[in-house]
């Protein structure tokens, strides 16, 4: 379980989470009821952000990164006709030009939007992911190809100028999922998430980002304003593995300590009891290593009897457990190796005391023993 967690939070999302804050702007439609407006509200915006102290980057897309959720939609690519009902479908994100490089999402082929070619009356262009190229194109190369959405009769198809690589959409345990991306100016909303990259702790910045929001429009509210390490901690992915593993893994872990104990005392218990008999062994002339011998000979058979018994149970039950790892074998080989190790050292050293101090016993006091 401990493995599993750690696993998950360090998988590569696909872009630096590195302070990250993030938030949102809800642009009413009495104030900006046209796709201009909220464009020049995110310009002036954007601007002002920019020039804040500590401020890197400022961009935004209609999805962040592993908050889950978002719109589909069913598309067309040119040249290779469907029925109707029978379109392809994949995720779409309206992002900033900037979106790629603030993220430091990598630029596998082609080109990043610019708001010069790729403003609101340019040529309509879309962006995709690699899981998108490879799943619909299996290998050739997207630039310069059209796909068309389907949702009007009046869409144009739109040129395919770029491929990037994937991120991590639903959460950190979510597999690669196809994207297309839109730039911002050619499709405006007017919820827009906003996401500053800050040289130190992105929470010292909220202040000055919602006063910067009140300078451009009072009646605006900064809203959900979280750093993206909080995002992370509170995805379903490491929520719902966070806790049962420090749950699971404390009653492991405290399960191995009374293994340990157990085991140590009834070895040592074993042995001490022996004491008369190994007496009478020293006595008829039997040297330390026999006794030693016999001694780690007994406590080995136990020892190797319940590591077994216990590896095999452990097998059986650890399978139950499947749908709460990420990254990790139900059956790793590490950490069984690990446990038993462990036990194998606690009898060796069960046995070694006591048979250390029945060898340093006077012959003719270990027959007086009771």
């Amino acid at each position: 379980m401990v493995e599993s967690l750690a696993a998950l939070v360090g998988r590569n999302p696909g872009f630096d989470t590195e302070n990250l804050l993030v938030f949102f702007v809800n642009l009413p439609v009495t104030s900006y009821p046209k796709d201009p407006d909220a464009i020049r509200f995110d310009k002036e915006f954007t601007d002002r952000l920019q020039s804040l102290p500590g401020v890197e980057g400022v961009t935004s897309n209609s999805v962040v990164p592993l908050t889950g959720g978002g719109a589909s939609i069913r598309f067309l690519i040119e040249g290779r006709p469907v029925a109707t009902g029978h379109e392809n479908e994949c995720n779409i994100r309206d992002v900033a030009a900037n979106y790629f490089p603030v993220m430091k999402i990598p630029l596998r082929a082609g080109r990043l939007f610019n708001d010069s070619a790729d403003t609101e009356q340019a040529p309509k262009h879309v962006i995709v992911n690699e899981a998108w190229a490879e799943q619909y194109f299996h290998g050739e190369d997207p630039l310069g190809k059209r796909i068309k959405f389907t949702y009007s009769p009046t869409e144009p198809y739109r040129e395919i100028v770029g491929v990037v690589g994937n991120t991590a959409e639903a959460g950190l345990d979510g597999p690669d999922e196809p994207s297309l991306f839109l730039p911002f100016t050619q499709d405006a909303n007017s919820f827009i998430p906003y996401i500053v990259r800050t040289g130190g702790n992105p929470a010292n910045a909220i202040s000055a980002v919602r006063a910067s929001l009140h300078a451009v429009d009072p009646q605006l509210a900064l809203i959900q304003p979280f750093t993206m390490d909080q995002i992370i901690a509170q995805s379903p992915s490491v929520f719902l593995r966070r806790y049962p593993a420090f749950l699971i893994g404390g009653f492991a872990a405290l399960a191995l300590v009374l293994a340990m104990v157990g085991l140590y005392g009834l070895i040592s218990y074993s042995v001490a009891h022996r004491t008369r008999e190994l007496g009478i062994r020293i006595a008829l002339g039997a040297r330390h290593h026999d006794v030693m011998r016999l001694v780690f000979g007994e406590g080995a058979r136990l020892t190797v009897m319940g590591v077994f018994a216990g590896l095999a149970a452990a097998l059986g039950l650890t399978q139950l457990m499947r749908s709460l790892l990420f990254g990790v074998n139900a059956v790793e080989p590490v950490t069984f190796a690990a446990v038993a190790v462990v036990l194998v050292l606690v009898a060796i050293v069960a046995c070694y005391i006591p048979a250390r101090r029945a060898m340093r016993t006077d012959p003719a006091a270990t027959l007086r023993y009771e």
